[in-house]
């Protein structure tokens, strides 16, 4: 896993604090700063002006049980990282071994 600064994107962090413009420094799988950090690090930098950097959403009620069976990407492109599914009284899960 590569280090990455994410540069001059609006930070909304999901604390009720205002949004505010910032960068967020990723070693890793840990977030090590976030602030005003220095030009001149060795690491990939993306340029995020114009762009909100916020943690992944939880989507609580989605009907996507189908989706982690085929690999859509749409709910990772808008930044849902977690998914509640089979909450409306049915789920395609448990589903019986394909034959092979």
């Amino acid at each position: 896993m590569s280090d990455v600064l994410l540069s001059g994107g609006t930070l909304v962090d999901g604390t009720k604090a205002a949004p505010r413009r910032c960068d967020v420094l990723i070693c890793g799988d840990q977030f090590v700063d976030v602030g005003s950090i220095p030009n001149g690090l060795t690491v990939e930098t993306v340029d995020c002006s114009g762009l909100v950097i916020a943690p992944g959403f939880i989507d609580v009620h989605s009907h996507s049980d189908h989706e982690v069976l085929q690999h859509f990407s749409n709910k990772v492109l808008q930044g849902v990282t977690t998914e509640i599914v089979g909450n409306c009284g049915f789920s395609l899960f448990p589903a019986k071994p394909s034959e092979t």
